[in-house]
Formats: C-alpha cells, structure tokens, sequence
C-alpha cells in the first residue's frame, strides 16, 4: 500500500516538472529572541504552476543563528515549508504575495561548563548539550521576480513552541536552476 502510494507520489512529481521551477537560494534571518542574532544559511526551492498567477511552492534550507550569549554554543535550524505564491503581473514576473507553513527542525548547544571548587572540592563539569526539537512554523512575505532567473523575497516567520513563540524576518535571494517558466 505504502509503496504505491509513494510510486504515485513519484509519478505525479515528475509528470509536473517540466512545469516546475528549481530554485537554490541564500538565506538571512532577523531573530527577535533572547541568544540569537543575525543567521545565514541556503536553501533549495520548488514550484510547480498552478494556475495562471499561482505557484505551489516547497522549501528546505538550513540557516546558523549567530549567537550573542554566552549560554549558547550552537544554534542551527532547518526549516521545512509548504506554500502558495500569487504574482501580481503574470507568473514568474515581478511582484508576488506567499504565505508558507510547516516545521522548523532547531538544535542548540550549549557549551561546558566548569565550576571551580578552589582546591576544596573537585570542580564541578557540566557537559556540553545539544537539544534538538521540532516545531510548527508559518510565514507570510512578499517578493519580487527580477527576471526569469533571479528571485527576492522577505517573509515574517513565525516559530511556535508549547506556552508561545518566536519569530523572525527573512530575507531570501534565489536563482531559479531550471524548469519551465
């Protein structure tokens, strides 16, 4: 059964990529949240036509977090999102509205720690930790198709997490790798 539904799955994908657009992209993000800063990363895009003005549209990336506390070592996430893209004009040109949903894979490390005992005790060693966790995500953005090769986009992220939520800006440059226009 499983089989079969991944070999339509399959089918259906690639009935549709002579429709569809690959895309790689540079990524920056604007954290509003406690022991993060600016982050940069890539990602990889598709979009498949649905309509004159419409896109479907599929996202992965992997973005590092800067860090400005000294409580972290390493923060990663993966964000992984479906959506819809609506140009404005005609597809693949100009001014287009999106919206995305989906999951944010995070990881943060933080570093050991050690606290002397002064010679009176032995030290204390906390050891590094890595936590890992997924949450759901949505975004809402807008971009611009400069031509038919090269795509900017900004998008409010929003990152929810039991008791509430972190957000951030993101700023996506990509350069559309093949697929019809």
């Amino acid at each position: 059964m499983y089989k079969s539904i991944a070999l339509g799955v399959t089918a259906s994908l690639f009935s549709l990529s002579s429709m569809a657009q690959f895309s790689a992209g540079a990524d920056f993000a604007l954290p509003n949240w406690d022991g993060a800063s600016v982050g940069y990363g890539v990602s990889a895009g598709y979009e498949v036509d649905a309509g004159d003005n419409m896109g479907v549209t599929a996202q992965v990336g992997y973005l590092i977090m800067g860090v400005d506390d000294a409580f972290f070592s390493n923060y990663a996430m993966i964000p992984i999102q479906l959506g819809a893209k609506y140009y404005l004009d005609e597809k693949s040109n100009g001014l287009y509205g999106h919206a995305q949903a989906g999951i944010h894979a995070m990881s943060i490390t933080t570093p050991e720690i050690v606290i002397p005992g002064f010679g009176l005790i032995d030290d204390i060693v906390i050891p590094e930790t890595t936590t890992s966790d997924s949450n759901v995500s949505f975004a809402v953005g807008a971009g611009y198709a400069v031509n038919e090769s090269v795509d900017v986009s900004v998008r409010y992220n929003v990152i929810t997490y039991d008791g509430g939520s972190n957000n951030y800006i993101g700023v996506r440059a990509g350069y559309t790798l093949g697929g019809s226009k």
